[in-house]
This record gives C-alpha cells, sequence and structure tokens, in this order.
C-alpha cells in the first residue's frame, strides 16, 4: 500500500547559510523523524534533540499572517516553499537532508535547503509542480551524529503521530461564472470567532482551494443578537464577504447560545426564544444583512441531542416555522432592490442521530414543518462498506419524504448531507497511514453513495481539525480528530483527493450508475460548455480490511487511447496482460475521460430507495394560513427529561437525546397556555380546536382569536388527564402512537397544527428499583427566578447562574428589609464530570426563603483523562470566577458583596471550598483584582483530599496536590461548616478530619458536623436528615450575621 517504510540512504549534504527567497509560504506542519530506523547510526541523547516548528512569512508583514503548504497546480509566481524553524536554534554546522514523496511512495526530486540567517529558520524548495499530495521527509546530522528531530503537533489535543511535512499542489478551482453550483460542500468556522481557529481569511481561501462551491459556516445567537432590538452582524457578515470573493456560496447555520433575555423562564442558552416574534425577528435581520452572500440557513444545529437543546420537538417545531417565515419575508422584501438575487433557502435543522428514536421526526411531521422549509438536513459519520451508511442514507430518504419533503434530484435538492467525513487521527489505529487512507476512501465512497440516492450537496467535515471522542465508558472510548488538514493547517491527502474530485466532475450531475466486473461507474456531465462527460469508477465495495493491495481494474472498453487519471489527477496508462487491458489504481478510485459511448448509452438506475415509502400528501402551501402559528406552553416540569428511554448509539458517535416529549400523572389537571402568533400582513381572525386522544379533555378560556400583524395572542388551557394508567409506553411501537393537537383555522385556511407527546409517568414497581433521592426529587418541582450568564469560555460554551431571589420582603430576618441581601452560591456535585445545578435547587431555593439570594452555579464538567478539556482545573477555574462576577455585578442583583457564603456539595464543596483556597488557579480572562474569597463556607460531604488516599486523585492527575484543600490550609479562613458520614466511602470521613485538624490549627473558625454512620451527602437522602441539616445551616449564619 502507500506509504510502505523505505530505508533510506545516508546522503549528507551540507547547505550553506542563504537568504531566503521572496515572496515564501509559511510552512504548516513541523517534523519529525525518527532516526533511529537508521541502522548503524547512534540517536544523539535528549539535549541534543530538535523541534521543528511552523513560522511566519516575515515578508508577508500581515497580522493574520498564517502557514501556507496548499499551492496552486500551474501558479509561476507561488512555487510550493515550506518554513520550518529549529529549536533551540541550532549550531551553523548542523546539515540537513530533505526528501519529497507524493501519494504513491515515489520519490519526486530533489528539494534545495536554504538557511535564513539566524533563527534557526529554513525553507525547503520541492522541485515537484504537478498536482496530488506529497510530504517531505527531513533528517539532520551534527559532525557525522544522527540528530532527532521531533514533530511538535499544533495543538495539545492532536492525535497526529506522522513524521513528515505534507503539502498539496491542487489545480486552480473551475470559476463560479462557469461552474456555479455543485453538490460539494466544506464545512469550516469562518464566523465563528472561535480562538482556536485559523485566521478567517485563510480558512475561505483553503475552502475555495477544496474547489466545493458550497461552505457551511456558523454563527453565535448571543454575539448577533444580545438584547431586544440590537442586532450585531459584523462577525457572519465579514465572514460571508471572505467566501463570496472566492465565489463561494455560504450556507449559515443558525445555532445556539440563545442570548439570556430571549430565554424562557428556566431555560439556557440550549432552550428556544420564550416569544417566537424575536426568532422571527432575528432570522428576518440575518436576511437582511447576510444577503446575497448567504444563500441558505439551516435552523438549529443538531436539535434532536441535548448538546445542542433541552426542548422537545413540538417546541423546536414552532421556533422552526417562527425563523422560516422570517427568512422568506425578509428574502422577499429585499428582492425588489436586489433584483438577481434569489430567495434565500430555509433548511431544517439537521439531524444529529436517528430521527425515528423515540417518535421524534413523526412529531415534527405531525407539526406540518415542511411547508415552511426548501430541503431537510442530516448528519452521519457511519462508517462505509458494511452497509450502515446505506441504511441510514435510506432511513433519512423515508424519513423526509414522511413529512412532506418529497424526492431529491439533480433538479431539486430537498435532501441535504451538511456533515459527513472519518476523523485521521484515532488511538486505536496509530499507523496513521491506515487512518489516512480510510479517509480518503470514505470522501469518495460517502459521496457516490449520497449522489446516487441524490442527496446532495453533501459537506466534508471539517475543513481545519474538530477533537472528539466515540461512546461514553473510557474502556471503549476512541479519541478521534476530524479535518481533511492538520493542526498545523497541512492538508491530508484527502483535501488533495477532494480538490481533484470537484475539479474533474465540474456540476457533478448524475447520469447514471452501473457495475462492470464489480467496479462501480459512475458518470457525470461536468456541466462545461462542450457538454463532456466523465466516468468516476470505484474499485469493490471495501470488504473491511485494514490495507488495500495494488489493484487492477479491467473495463471493457478501454484501449490505448483512454485518458485516465488516478485520485490526485496524474495520468494512468493503459496496460496490458494476458488478461487483457487494464488500469493500475492500486485500489483507489480512477477517473476516465469521454469514457465509451457503451457507458453513456445505459439508461439511468432508478434512485435506491425511491420505491420504499411514498411521498406524505399534504395540502398545498397555497391552502395552508402559514402565516399564523400555534403553540402551546407546557409546565416544563412535565418534560420527560430521561434520555436512556431512547437512547441508542446508531453510528458509532457518543449522543444524549433532547426530550421527545412530556409526562403526566393518571387524573392529574394540567395548566398550560395556547399562544397564537400572527406573521400576515394584516389582523387575522379564526379558532383554535383541541384534539386529544380518548380519556383527556381540554378547556380554553376562549377559542377564537383576533389577531394583529405581527402579534400574539394567549388563552390560558386546561388539560384533565384520565385517572386510568394506560399501557407502558416504553415497550409500545411509537408509530400510532396518539398525540396530542391543537388545530387552527384562520381567515378561511387552516393552519398548520401543534402537536406534542405525552406518556404517563412511569411508576416504579419493583422492589430493587433505588428510590430517589430526596433532595432530587423536591429539585424536580422548583425553577429559579431567572438565569443569566456569569462566563463565556473560550469555545463558546455559555455558562449560568440560576437565581432563586426573596419574593416577599416581610420576613422576620434582618436582611431582608433592607437591600442588598446576603447570597448563598450553591455548586452541585456529580465527581466534576456529571450533575447540574438542578441538584441545588433546594438550598438556593431555602436561602431564597430566608432572604437572602440563592444562586446554583453551572460549570464546566471535566472530561476523563487523558482528554486535554476540561479538567478539574477549568471547574475550579469556572466556580472563581462565578464568585467574582456576582461580587462585580452585586449591585445589579441587590446582593451585599461581604455577605456571599460559598456552598456545595461533594465535588461541589471542593468547588465551594476552592473559592477560598486556590488563589493560583484563575481564568486569565478575569479581573483578577476581584477577590474570590467568600465570607463563609458550608461544605457538605465535600471532596477535601485528592491524594490517592482521598477522593479525584485519577480524574486530576499527578497535578493533584494544587486541587486538594487539605494541602492549601491557611490563616483567616472564612468561618467554615463542614458536615460529614463517618461511613462516607465515596469521599472518605478521614479528609475531613485531616481538614478539620489543620483549619483549628492555622487559627480559623471550622465546625466539623459528624453524622455517625451516616453515607456519602446523607442529607440529600432523607426527609429528616436534610431538615436538619437545613437546620444547623440557619443557625450558622444566624450566628455570624447573615440572617
Amino acid at each position: 500500500m502507500f506509504f510502505p517504510s523505505r530505508k533510506l540512504s545516508q546522503r549528507l549534504v551540507r547547505f550553506p547559510a542563504a537568504s531566503l527567497a521572496a515572496p515564501l509560504f509559511v510552512l504548516t506542519s513541523v517534523c519529525a523523524v525518527d532516526t533511529a530506523s537508521f541502522a548503524g547510526n547512534p540517536v544523539v541523547p535528549e539535549p541534543a534533540i530538535y523541534e521543528m516548528l511552523p513560522v511566519a512569512n516575515p515578508e508577508e508583514n500581515r497580522g493574520d499572517a498564517f502557514p501556507q503548504s496548499v499551492f496552486v497546480e500551474g501558479d509561476p509566481a507561488a512555487p510550493p516553499v515550506l518554513h520550518i524553524a529549529l529549536s533551540p536554534e541550532p549550531p551553523e554546522n548542523l546539515m540537513l537532508i530533505a526528501r519529497c514523496y507524493d501519494f504513491w511512495n515515489h520519490e519526486t526530486g530533489s528539494v534545495e535547503i536554504r538557511r535564513a540567517p539566524g533563527n534557526g529558520r529554513y525553507s525547503l524548495h520541492p522541485g515537484v509542480r504537478s498536482s496530488g499530495w506529497y510530504r517531505i521527509e527531513v533528517t539532520a546530522t551534527l559532525d557525522t551524529i544522527p540528530i532527532a528531530l521531533k514533530r511538535k503537533t499544533g495543538d495539545s489535543r492532536s492525535l497526529e503521530t506522522y513524521r513528515w511535512l505534507p503539502f498539496a499542489i491542487v489545480p486552480r478551482p473551475h470559476d463560479a461564472a462557469t461552474i456555479p453550483d455543485s453538490p460539494f460542500g466544506i464545512d469550516t468556522g469562518v464566523s465563528s470567532g472561535a480562538a482556536w481557529m485559523p485566521p478567517p481569511a485563510w480558512q475561505a481561501e483553503m475552502a475555495w482551494l477544496t474547489g466545493c462551491r458550497w461552505v457551511r459556516d456558523r454563527m453565535d445567537w448571543m454575539r448577533n443578537n444580545p438584547s431586544r432590538d440590537t442586532f450585531d452582524w459584523t462577525q457572519p457578515k465579514s465572514g460571508a464577504e471572505l467566501l463570496a470573493r472566492h465565489g463561494l456560496r455560504v450556507l449559515q447555520v443558525i445555532q445556539r447560545p440563545l442570548p439570556a433575555w430571549m430565554q424562557p423562564p428556566g431555560g439556557s442558552g440550549n432552550s428556544f426564544p420564550a416569544d417566537l416574534r424575536n426568532a422571527y425577528a432575528y432570522a428576518a435581520s440575518a436576511v437582511r444583512n447576510l444577503s446575497p452572500e448567504v444563500q441558505a440557513f439551516e435552523i438549529w444545529n443538531e436539535h434532536d441531542i441535548g448538546h445542542y437543546s433541552d426542548e422537545p420537538p413540538d417546541s423546536y417545531a414552532a421556533m422552526l416555522k417562527a425563523m422560516a417565515l422570517g427568512l422568506r419575508h425578509a428574502g422577499v422584501s429585499i428582492k425588489p432592490q436586489r433584483q438577481r438575487q434569489q430567495l434565500p433557502l430555509a433548511l431544517l435543522g439537521p439531524f444529529g442521530r436517528n430521527p425515528e428514536v423515540g417518535g421524534y421526526s413523526r412529531i415534527l411531521g405531525a407539526n406540518n414543518i415542511a411547508p415552511y422549509l426548501d430541503a431537510y438536513s442530516f448528519h452521519t459519520y457511519q462508517p462505509v462498506g458494511d452497509g450502515g451508511f446505506d441504511r441510514i442514507l435510506e432511513t433519512h430518504m423515508k424519513t423526509s419524504r414522511d413529512m412532506g419533503f418529497g424526492l431529491p434530484s439533480n433538479d431539486k435538492r430537498t435532501l441535504w448531507l451538511t456533515e459527513t467525513g472519518k476523523p485521521y487521527g484515532r488511538n486505536r489505529i496509530p499507523d496513521p497511514r491506515t487512518a489516512m487512507e480510510e479517509q480518503l476512501t470514505y470522501l469518495f465512497e460517502s459521496h457516490m453513495e449520497a449522489f446516487e440516492r441524490g442527496v446532495g450537496p453533501v459537506f466534508t467535515f471539517w475543513l481545519t481539525p474538530y477533537y472528539g471522542s466515540s461512546l461514553s465508558k473510557p474502556k471503549d472510548r476512541i479519541l478521534l480528530q476530524f479535518g481533511i488538514m492538520d493542526s498545523h493547517g497541512a492538508p491530508l491527502p484527502a483535501y488533495a483527493a477532494l480538490a481533484r474530485m470537484t475539479y474533474e466532475l465540474g456540476t457533478a450531475r448524475l447520469l447514471n450508475k452501473q457495475t462492470i466486473n464489480g467496479n462501480r461507474i459512475y458518470l457525470f456531465n461536468t456541466g462545461e460548455a462542450d457538454g463532456s462527460n466523465v466516468a468516476l469508477a470505484l474499485p469493490p465495495a471495501p470488504s473491511g480490511t485494514k490495507s488495500r493491495p495494488p489493484s487492477r481494474m479491467r473495463l471493457p472498453g478501454l484501449s490505448g487511447d483512454t485518458v485516465a487519471l488516478d485520485v490526485m489527477g496524474n495520468p494512468l496508462s493503459v496496460s496490458h496482460d494476458a488478461g487483457g487491458l487494464f488500469l493500475e489504481t492500486q485500489g483507489f478510485p480512477v477517473y476516465i475521460k469521454n469514457p465509451p459511448a457503451t457507458w453513456q448509452s445505459v439508461s439511468t438506475q432508478k434512485a435506491k430507495g425511491s420505491a420504499a415509502s411514498s411521498a406524505k400528501t399534504s395540502a398545498r402551501k397555497s391552502d395552508l394560513n402559514l402565516g399564523i402559528i400555534l403553540r402551546v406552553v407546557y409546565p416544563r416540569g412535565h418534560i420527560d427529561k430521561d434520555p436512556k428511554r431512547v437512547e441508542t448509539n446508531w453510528d458509532g458517535l457518543n449522543s444524549n437525546w433532547t426530550p421527545r416529549g412530556y409526562l403526566y400523572t393518571p387524573g392529574e389537571t394540567i395548566q398550560a397556555t395556547v399562544e397564537i402568533y400572527n406573521f400576515n400582513e394584516k389582523t387575522a381572525s379564526g379558532h383554535i380546536t383541541p384534539d386529544l386522544p380518548d380519556g383527556f379533555t381540554a378547556s380554553l378560556e376562549t377559542t377564537s382569536f383576533t389577531v394583529p400583524s405581527m402579534g400574539r395572542m394567549t388563552a390560558k388551557l386546561s388539560i384533565q388527564t384520565p385517572t386510568h394508567t394506560p399501557p407502558d409506553p416504553a415497550s409500545a411501537s411509537t408509530e400510532n402512537e396518539p398525540l396530542w393537537l391543537f388545530r387552527g383555522h384562520f381567515d378561511g385556511k387552516d393552519t398548520t397544527p401543534g402537536a406534542s407527546r405525552w406518556r404517563v409517568k412511569p411508576i416504579a414497581t419493583t422492589a430493587n428499583v433505588k428510590p430517589r433521592a430526596y433532595v432530587f426529587a423536591l429539585a424536580d418541582k422548583l425553577q429559579p427566578t431567572r438565569t443569566l450568564t456569569y462566563k463565556r469560555t473560550q469555545e463558546g460554551r455559555e455558562l449560568r447562574l440560576h437565581l432563586f431571589e426573596p419574593t416577599n420582603l416581610n420576613t422576620n430576618t434582618t436582611a431582608s428589609s433592607t437591600l442588598p441581601r446576603p447570597c448563598l452560591v450553591a455548586f452541585h456535585g456529580g465527581g466534576w464530570t456529571g450533575g447540574s445545578p438542578r441538584m441545588m435547587y433546594p438550598f438556593a431555593d431555602e436561602a431564597a426563603r430566608l432572604g437572602m439570594v440563592g444562586i446554583s452555579v453551572e460549570y464546566r464538567l471535566a472530561r476523563p483523562l487523558p482528554d486535554a478539556a476540561p479538567t478539574v482545573f477549568d471547574s475550579v477555574e469556572d466556580a472563581r470566577s462565578a464568585i467574582r462576577y456576582i461580587r462585580a455585578h452585586a449591585g445589579d442583583l441587590g446582593i451585599d458583596p461581604a455577605r456571599i457564603i460559598a456552598c456545595g456539595a461533594s465535588a461541589g464543596g471542593h468547588l465551594a471550598a476552592a473559592t477560598a483556597l486556590f488563589s493560583e488557579i484563575n481564568d486569565p480572562a478575569d479581573d483578577l483584582s476581584i477577590s474570590t474569597t467568600p465570607a463563609a463556607l458550608i461544605l457538605l460531604s465535600p471532596v477535601l483530599d485528592t491524594s490517592p488516599a482521598g477522593y479525584g486523585n485519577a480524574k486530576i492527575g499527578p497535578r493533584w496536590r494544587e486541587l486538594s484543600p487539605v494541602e492549601h490550609v491557611t490563616r483567616n479562613l472564612p468561618p467554615t461548616l463542614v458536615f460529614h458520614g463517618t461511613r462516607d466511602t465515596t469521599a472518605p470521613f478521614a479528609g475531613a478530619e485531616k481538614f478539620q485538624s489543620a483549619m483549628l490549627r492555622a487559627g480559623n473558625n471550622s465546625r466539623l458536623v459528624v453524622a455517625e454512620n451516616a453515607i456519602h451527602t446523607y442529607m440529600f437522602k432523607d426527609a429528616d436528615r436534610y431538615h436538619e441539616t437545613l437546620r444547623q445551616m440557619e443557625s450558622f449564619l444566624r450566628e455570624f450575621g447573615f440572617l
């Protein structure tokens, strides 16, 4: 296969120092050579090892200068030049030699090396000029002794292990005027604003050089719409303009985090707007400001998984309708001024996993979202070759038809695949050659499987590296690095192959597919003016073996005049043996220009899956009043948040599912609110009709409504549930499960309905079911007064404070009589890797009852080592950031900054203690002049010792002493109250004893409440112990003047 190991001759060449020629490009990767592979030569010890690093070209003199290792074929002004720098700076007599190899492991000629004056910089000038993917291997000697050159990755999370310098020479992409559209797309972060992303201009250029016509980009709702009627489109507008200058079409993703001012009570950045008019306004403003550069919008990324959404599908459907109308109405309003501009496309937010799980897609279909949209979209990373990828495509084709999107075709793209790809760096495949080969194979297989079904555009995920993992159990975890460029922005073979595929196939209009001698032949019309066709021949489907041996492709119709190209665009000769004519492809696809006429005469195959199901029949758009949107707002406490009932692992990636519906208790009455929005230009009048399953009755305060243009009307709704218990829905099919429907009829036309799924709340029936902790049962019934963002991480995640504010000012506490009030800041437990702010709601609510402000804090959850981030150190930084934010905004929150009490349970108790103890652990973005030390500490079964004898040593790693409270006790710490059980085997009681002794020796006021024979977090398990803990907490707070 390609990249077999080869022994290199030890021909050493001394290159004198020379000035660098200009203009030069900067290397985007660094190299290591295992000098131990050179038999008979000793390796210099560690002090003589040099790191090879990428450097920017000083002559570019631009603030956004970034390494460049992709070059355009036939561009004499910019021949391939790679830059490296050795660290530490080597002596003048260090000798380097470099050799260049192509994708097929053929040596391509000499590489000139020039050394720049000072700084240990070198430039490498390979002589190759033809298109393809290449690697340069560099060796070094000092006085004839081999020197080790270590490759340093561009990101600590990177899984790159290869030891070479990659670069690519690609064909200049087709001009947008010649090939205005194609089904090829690339996923980027041009507008993300993330600090870890390469400069936007560089990303735009690299996206263009792939030859893809579509680029998928992302924008930040919270940044774009920070307050009501305030919009900032600077970043996405700049990104779209950069991409448009290259003739690229932009698909922009509308996604979280939702701005705090727009969130529903008890919601989060993963929730949908409380008022749909704000969703409409955001979408309309996006079109007015980002058109014509942005041609399509996806409405909320992967709304079906918990990472992106915490709302059921009926809530998503209502927001989707409002945003689609905003996109469409704004597009219509600006079209008279921009005559040639097409209306922006509105796409369903992509499914991240199986759309049928838990009946999710069925519920969306019941809300009849298809009339609002132009296309359906989805993501998959399912491997090819075992039938799994085929099954996923078939599932989405069936689902899209069932929802009313119709069959896709070359002329009507109704089914988009907006993320797919194979990671090239995996801890289970240490040899990068195998991973790279699989990634390149996946590129061709996935695109052809999709095109055969009319699916497109297909977007390769991702341009630059994206790091993740599959499976949730540490022993099964596979680390992943997606992207067709590496951590220094150097291309992988798949990048060069994609650039060649887009160039050869042009508009990629599939004419037919046929199988000849086991080879799969896809015939395309390229869209060129001469009407030429090209065939892409794929060898027999992958058999599952990890290496693909060289193979000969035999195809009837080949001749000595056949023009064939390999995956990199290099000519292939037709050879002859006893079996006849063949092409030597080494098991990879091949392009055949102007294929035999017999291939072109084959009629177009019937698209796979076209008969799997018939398209849903629904009312025409003109028969519906799409401007009226119905939404029923149910109490959030009824949302079914148990993901285990529907969780599956569809394509090997980890996921937590969004709620699929709601739960009720037989015989209860549910109070809700019906909302009617009118996004039409005129006032609308009509009525609402409930359509509930047998046994349920609905009572509306009114059924007739007159709603002004851009207005909202509401009505109270009461639903009486039946007293009998239906069969267990977990074991029933979701296909025929009854839904709660509300139908509208306004101005003589039906509206699309509002539909939701309700199931009876499960009741434990077996003796071995573990009872739910008392405190958690209380927490399920509580909602904060409001939430607000206290921090945004470098990755763009929004961290929130959940506030419980006192409502009765006439309490008997001294704190309630005047502002500002004391504040209890609570941190939840979960071993730093689990849990949520809701776990501490009862304690925050109790603080509010006492006249204080209670706050439960969201913080980043650590990932198991050896994952790079987040870590327990990040959790500690967040805890200290929360105290700083509360103290800095105390005036706005009605809080006395001198009376902030930090409280926490288990690992949350550790974080509460961290606010007073770990002065060296801080987020660099924080204002360090603001103290994090609270006025008091209340710690519930806390982690106080992180040594091997305590808790958390394996999670923290070798730096555990930095985060062990018993190691950081000093004088002048705040008054502390610790609750701990003697039978605590999670955070051993011995740690609490050691901490108490250290506190007393230092002269601090510390109290240890010993609960004999009690287990970890005993006060959460039992009602009596919980209330006794509250009583002791209140006594402590009164003693020190907080109440």
